[in-house]
């Protein structure tokens, strides 16, 4: 079966220079000297696909490197610019076997250049749908830029994230791990590069995604896994403008396209090729192996096309057959199989046309396997590799045959049209079978020859494990691609302890096969690798490998934010290691399960689980785990506001570290320190902690841990009024977070940036950051994040007294924290409510909503919270000129702020007290509590002591009036 691949244009300066070089006058004459024609050279010199056979002639010839005319120039500069694509190769379409089909091209190529977003080619598998979604690609190549192709045929890239990625990486766009995470983010990403720019995508093998509503239905539904490929088809077909253009080819429509009522898509049912066609292609097969076909011998091609409705993979198949085994002769392959076709040919109809191409292919295979038998086993055990492969790969098969003996047997696949050559990866080519022929030839091997199927198996596991070698520029995922098929293959004839052995290998130090992917991101893979273990590990009753194997899911689902999910997984988990007395084990699962339950708000429970971690970790000496759940707690304890409490903590943790030498756990303590300090409003020794977490995070190259330290000191200096140097710092955190691609630390600096510009009276700055910040934390999908953004705006509306906009947007963020179960944050919500009705004058509802703060902050032990909401009701309570309440509720807001050592909070209860006092008519007291909030705020260096002096100054003024 010829395949094609062409020059790239950067390379035909180099191509003339080398006819010129080699003696050759004109293309004209390296056409006579090769034989072949002058079209073929034309061709080739102007970077249209010729066969790979003819390229590899001519590049032989003018002594060129295959591989590196294909590339762009300068293959090592880093692509910069929309045109700098990857080459691209044809792995169906060849020019000089191609025929006919000019009706439909004509026709659809003047529909893609119109309105016809999505073109779908639909047909029975063999019928040239890949072939003619190239064709088209030729056509339109002046127009739109064609990408390297999407094909489901590669069951490693169906999900959507993969093929996503891959596309982005094409279009020289950066994929982070954090991206990863989020499809809608890839999904919108992709979406708005193909609507912006004219690139033209080929999506193969669409009926691999398929499933029917019945075993016995067509599959015309997407499978649930890939249920976003139809979001994303969906999503480019509507708007009022797309650029792109997508041909998908499927052996069904779809029911999402078939009800679809947008009219940006067309289908076309693709029939075997007319009668001319099917002899036109014939002749073009039999005249490349310079056969030349009689009369006679077109009386019977006629009929045999027609017996197979003009399928083109049958009468590639059939040519071959003749060709190998009758040396070209028509009439004598006639003789031998007439009664045969006469029979085929009585039975029409496209359901009857599948079959009989399936059981023509089964016809083939019988009389290789007659005829030649190396051959038909070299095709039979090399249909266990999933992916193509390089030649090595399938010789590898055939044991102890001699060199010639494996060439020769190659040959005659590919004279027969039974293996496709594609790509030319770091100089060589790789095969693999149409999955037509691979799916019969697979289900013979396992059917007829068990033993022979496990074999295969275990030689292509070795083969991927020895002989792999990964592009160098290649996708993260393919530097660890050999280890991930040999676990595929050692799966399926079910050699655990191969497949356990692969989940052990460490592709960087300290991180095995599934958590180096976890690192990458490459979820999806997870999920479906660690479910494949989870099977193993209950086949074989290994208790320990199936904790590890519920550890990875757990893991993977807590990243990706589905925390019920994950704590399901991490409970069975526990159950299990419990049972085996695995105490280490024990003490890591409780630390997930309280990681879990703080990432929904519940810190009790984290708490509770975060202790056991503790009590574990010391009973066993076990002092990572000892760090790690010291540092846990302390997160907790002080999102809870028990400040003193997370300070010890993160204290014993920073001892650990040192001792221990783990520099990163080390910074990171320093860090949640200097977090601690700021909020009590010890500024000094915040700024030093942060400033040590700094330099450490430098020294060792942690550039996500350098950002939050630049962030943490940008807040300090914003609570100090110290704005400038604030924005400075925070712009440094966004700048260091948008060039690792953490997308998450980008949303948190833009929400600082925010607060900062918000304190400084710069709404128009603030709301444009929040908005930065919401875009992006509804991206990834961070539902805490957009929460937060939310709140923020509502704040800033509220300072612009925009309140109908302040209440809509803490209403919003109160919706998301009760979905998402974050308390901390269903509080803060209603505490912003609570101020946005008090600004309003409408003070019961002010109240109703601050006693709601108070409530949930005094159920999950938030004393902070607890603090601010008693205070606002003060605040409430003096505004409805209830004194005795606002002086009540004032007094107990007070108390909490100097239990908790919170002293900026404990300033302004003292300035609420003050005023109070002032409306009750007791200068003196006001004057003393007025004193002792601008005695902190002095101390502290806070803005909030003008404000606090400007009272004093009123009070002694009436004062001097009395």
């Amino acid at each position: 079966m010829s395949r094609s691949v062409k020059i790239h244009p950067d390379n035909k300066p180099t191509v003339l220079l080398a006819l010129e070089r080699q003696g050759f006058l004109t293309q004209g004459d390296l056409a006579v000297h090769l034989g072949i024609a002058l079209s073929t050279v034309s061709n080739f010199v102007n970077s249209k696909a010729v066969s790979i056979s003819k390229f590899e002639e001519i590049c032989e010839t003018l002594e060129l490197d295959k591989r590196a005319i294909t590339q762009p120039i300068a293959p090592n500069a880093h692509p910069s610019t929309e045109s700098s694509l990857p080459p691209v190769t044809f792995t169906a379409y060849a020019e000089e076997t191609w025929v006919g089909r000019t009706e439909i091209i004509t026709q659809w190529r003047e529909k893609l250049r119109e309105n016809c977003r999505i073109l779908l080619i639909t047909g029975i598998t063999g019928q040239g749908k890949t072939a003619l979604a190239e064709r088209l690609a030729v056509e339109l190549q002046q127009e739109w830029q064609y990408l390297p192709p999407v094909t489901f045929d590669d069951e490693t890239i169906r999900d959507f994230v993969s093929a996503a990625e891959k596309l982005l990486r094409n279009l020289n766009e950066r994929v982070t791990t954090e991206d990863r995470k989020h499809p809608d983010l890839l999904l919108n990403r992709l979406v708005q590069k193909l609507r912006r720019h004219p690139y033209l995508v080929q999506i193969d093998s669409l009926e691999a995604l398929l499933v029917g509503k019945t075993d016995w239905a067509a599959k015309t539904e997407f499978q649930e896994p890939y249920q976003q490929w139809w979001q994303f088809f969906q999503a480019l077909l509507v708007g009022t403008e797309c650029q792109s253009r997508l041909i998908v080819t499927s052996q069904e429509l779809p029911t999402p396209f078939a009800s679809c009522k947008f009219k940006t898509w067309q289908n076309i049912p693709l029939p075997g090729l007319p009668e001319l066609e099917q002899l036109e292609l014939f002749e073009k097969l039999f005249t490349h192996a310079e056969v030349t076909i009689s009369p006679e011998a077109q009386v019977y091609l006629k009929h045999i096309g027609k017996a197979y409705e003009g399928h083109p993979l049958v009468i590639e198949v059939i040519a071959g057959e003749i060709l190998a085994e009758f040396a070209g002769d028509v009439v004598a392959y006639w003789q031998r199989y007439q009664q045969e076709f006469a029979a085929i040919e009585a039975v029409p109809g496209n359901d009857a046309l599948q079959l009989k191409v399936k059981e023509r292919v089964q016809m083939s295979l019988e009389r290789l396997a007659r005829d030649v038998s190396l051959a038909f086993n070299l095709l039979l055990s090399s249909s266990v590799y999933r992916l193509p492969v390089p030649e090595s790969f399938w010789f590898a098969m055939l044991g102890d045959a001699t060199e010639a003996e494996k060439a020769t047997a190659l040959n005659t696949l590919k004279l027969r049209a039974l293996v496709i050559r594609e790509g030319i990866p770091q100089g060589q080519f790789l095969l693999r079978q149409h999955n037509l022929v691979r799916n019969t030839v697979y289900e013979l091997l396992k059917t007829n020859d068990e033993l022979v199927w496990h074999k295969a198996h275990q030689i292509a596991a070795k083969m991927w494990l020895n002989a792999c070698k990964p592009e160098p520029n290649g996708d993260k995922i393919e530097q660890v691609r050999g280890y991930l098929e040999a676990f595929h293959h050692f799966y399926q004839i079910e050699d655990w302890q191969n497949v356990l052995d692969i989940l052990e290998i460490e592709p960087t130090p300290g991180n095995n096969l599934l958590w180096q992917l976890h690192i990458w991101g490459y979820y999806q893979e997870i999920i479906i690798y660690s479910q494949q273990y989870l099977t193993i590990a209950r086949e074989i009753g290994d208790c320990k490998c199936e904790a590890k194997a519920l550890g990875n899911l757990g893991n993977v689902y807590q990243s990706l934010g589905d925390y019920s999910l994950a704590i399901e997984c991490h409970q069975q988990r526990l159950t299990i290691v419990k049972k085996i007395g695995d105490r280490q084990d024990e003490g890591g699962v409780l630390g997930d399960l309280g990681n879990a339950y703080d990432a929904i708000g519940d810190y009790r429970l984290a708490i509770e689980y975060h202790q056991q971690h503790l009590t574990i970790a010391r009973e066993i000496g076990n002092r990572n785990g000892e760090e790690c759940a010291l540092g846990n707690l302390s997160n907790a304890y002080k999102v809870l506001g028990d400040y003193s409490r997370a300070i010890d903590y993160l204290q014993q943790s920073l001892t650990i570290a040192r001792s221990i030498g783990d520099r990163y756990g080390e910074g990171t303590a320093l860090g949640n320190l200097g977090n601690a300090y700021n909020s009590l409003g010890d500024y000094r020794l915040a700024i030093e902690y942060h400033q040590q977490h700094l330099t450490i995070a430098e020294k060792i190259g942690d550039r996500n841990g350098e950002g939050r330290a630049w962030g943490n000191l940008g807040n300090v200096y914003s609570c100090q009024g110290d704005y400038n140097r604030a924005i400075e710092y925070n712009q440094q955190h966004l700048t260091i977070a948008k060039e690792i691609g953490d997308r998450c630390g980008e949303g948190i600096a833009l929400g600082n940036l925010g607060i900062t510009y918000d304190t400084l009276g710069d709404y128009s700055c603030a709301i444009d950051c929040y908005q930065q910040s919401l875009t992006i934390a509804r991206e990834i999908r961070d539902r805490y994040g957009e929460g937060f953004a939310l709140g923020g705006l509502g704040n800033a509306y509220e300072s612009l007294e925009d309140y109908s906009r302040a209440i809509e947007y803490n209403q919003q963020s109160l919706i998301i924290a009760r979905e998402i179960g974050n308390r901390q944050g269903e509080g803060n919500a209603l505490g912003g409510l609570g101020n946005a009705y008090k600004s309003l004058g409408n003070y019961n509802h002010a109240i109703d909503y601050h006693q709601q703060h108070l409530t949930i902050a005094r159920e999950i032990g938030n004393r902070y919270g607890e603090g601010c909401a008693l205070g606002n009701i003060g605040v409430t309570f003096r505004k409805l000129e209830q004194y005795s309440e606002a002086l009540d509720y004032s007094q107990k807001a007070l108390e909490i702020f100097q239990d908790i050592g919170d002293r900026s909070s404990e300033a302004e209860a003292f300035k609420n007290l003050a005023e109070i006092h002032y409306k009750l008519g007791d200068l003196n007291l006001a004057l003393d509590y007025c004193n002792q909030a601008l005695t902190l705020a002095t101390a502290l260096g806070i803005p909030q002591a003008k404000e606090y002096q400007e009272l004093k100054d009123q009070l002694e003024a009436d004062g001097n009036r009395r």
